[in-house]
């Protein structure tokens, strides 16, 4: 019997130190559904994991449920876009810092053959009213996400008492340009999405219609109503993993986003 005990003693030791050895520090990371879909989750945890020795578990989520998600205690740090929301979350001592980190744009969507007429409208407001007319079809994620209070904000400008003829599919972005071509529709996406869709079918992008998201600069007014800024949230400042990817996320950022394109486009912008 004691030899057996020796033995079982000696067997749970060698367990603890393998374990041990390959044990991984874990950081779980808020990150919403665009930043999956456009492709940079991947860049991001590739990147970080190559340079630390810290196991990213991504939390994928829109905005609104990430931020339910952090009051929850279940996740370490977030990268949201929904700044209303953020300073919410940081009034409330939610998180501890909201910190900008790099932005994309929002563009209106729809079907080739644009039923709304909307191609070539001079501005934001505009082209969304066209889609007050019953033969067209607005596709919502209706999940209160940085991209569903986007659309949200427009619509109370543009049109705050009416109704529009609405399909709300609860989903991330990318399922919901699926239903969008499904559906030939229209629908509020952002830069990123847009471009990491392979297979776009019967949508293209028609309002801003310009070549890139830079020339929203020509635009009067464009900048505010389309602007998707994206944000760094705090939430556990006394947690090793977390701090080093706060650390590494602003350190890095510029090169990260700007070596980060889709045929040969820049996908996200720091601001200067």
């Amino acid at each position: 019997m004691p030899r057996l005990i020796l033995h079982l003693s000696l067997l749970l030791f060698s367990c603890v130190l393998v374990s041990c050895k390959h044990s991984q520090p874990i950081l779980r990371l808020g990150i919403t559904t665009t930043q999956e879909d456009s492709g940079l989750l991947r860049l991001i945890t590739q990147s970080f994991e190559q340079e630390h020795n810290i196991k990213i578990v991504p939390v994928i989520a829109g905005s609104g449920q990430l931020f339910r998600l952090i009051q929850r205690g279940e996740v370490d740090i977030a990268i949201t876009h929904e700044p209303e929301g953020e300073q919410a979350l940081l009034k409330q001592g939610i998180i501890e810092q909201r910190i900008p980190v790099f932005y994309n744009f929002f563009l209106l969507i729809g079907p080739n053959h644009n039923p709304a007429n909307i191609q070539g409208t001079d501005s934001l407001s505009e082209a969304f009213r066209k889609l007050l007319v019953p033969k067209v079809l607005f596709v919502s994620r209706g999940d209160n996400s940085g991209t569903h209070k986007a659309e949200q904000a427009i619509w109370n400008i543009v049109a705050p008492k009416k109704k529009v003829r609405t399909i709300t599919t609860g989903t991330g972005m990318g399922l919901t340009l699926r239903v969008a071509i499904e559906k030939q529709g229209y629908t509020l996406t952002d830069w990123g999405t847009w471009l990491h869709l392979n297979n776009k079918h019967n949508l293209k992008a028609l309002w801003p219609a310009l070549p890139s998201p830079l020339d929203l600069q020509a635009l009067p007014n464009a900048r505010s109503l389309l602007h998707n800024p994206y944000s760094l949230l705090v939430i556990r400042s006394d947690y090793s993993p977390a701090i080093i990817f706060q650390r590494w996320l602003i350190d890095s950022r510029h090169e990260l986003v700007s070596h980060y394109h889709i045929n040969h486009q820049r996908v996200f912008f720091v601001e200067n």
